[in-house]
């Protein structure tokens, strides 16, 4: 009982944090950062680069609030920022 009201207070606390996130970046912003991360991901993780992208898309929205700094990354920079989505 607890572990599950655990569980869906994380799933919750994501989806809120993801929510925060995106309000932050308009779509276009979050588009062409999942493109350009898409692209350096396929290589690198195969059919789980989407999920990484995803992962990475919300660590990098919350440390950079600022489109811009976010989309200046380079596929290097991304993976070291966002080394928790590798482990998925």
């Amino acid at each position: 009982m607890l572990i599950s009201s655990l569980v869906i207070f994380s799933a919750e606390s994501c989806k809120s944090l993801a929510k925060a996130s995106a309000k932050r970046w308009a779509k276009k912003k979050r588009k062409e950062f999942l493109h350009k991360c898409n692209d350096g991901a396929a290589s690198k993780f195969g059919e789980k680069g989407e999920e990484f992208c995803d992962c990475a898309l919300d660590l990098v929205m919350d440390k950079y609030p600022n489109p811009d700094d976010g989309l200046s990354l380079k596929f290097i920079e991304i993976l070291k920022l966002t080394k928790d989505c590798i482990s998925q």
